[in-house]
């Protein structure tokens, strides 16, 4: 996250959806409308929810906060992401995971997942 931050920042919202609020990475975190991701709670459209019903996902951690003020602060809106697979992929590169599948914790859905590092 701390490449993506220095040299990306306009891909920090990604993970920061997946991880801390989590949403599905195909869909939901690709699909996203900024306006939909505020201080208080984070609206996920039925057009993109896995079981096509709006969920609200509330309360958010003192810790998602601070990054969506983060993100908020350092950009007009980040979302939808333009050209997401080309910069993820690039971000893999640099850190050396290119083509390796790794774990993605998904703290409030409590599952793991594997990242292959071709989202939507």
């Amino acid at each position: 996250m701390r490449w993506v931050e220095t040299n990306d920042p306009g891909l920090l919202v990604y993970p920061v959806l997946c991880l801390f609020a989590g949403l599905r990475p195909e869909l939901e975190a690709t699909g996203m409308d900024w306006a939909d991701v505020t201080l208080e709670h984070i609206t996920v459209d039925a057009s993109i929810a896995k079981d096509a019903e709006t969920r609200i996902i509330e309360p958010l951690t003192p810790n998602l906060v601070e990054w969506i003020r983060a993100i908020r602060d350092s950009s007009k809106s980040p979302l939808p992401l333009r050209n997401l697979r080309r910069r993820w992929e690039r971000a893999r590169e640099v850190l050396g995971r290119a083509g390796h599948t790794m774990p993605c914790v998904i703290p409030m859905r409590a599952t793991t997942l594997p990242c292959t590092g071709t989202p939507g």
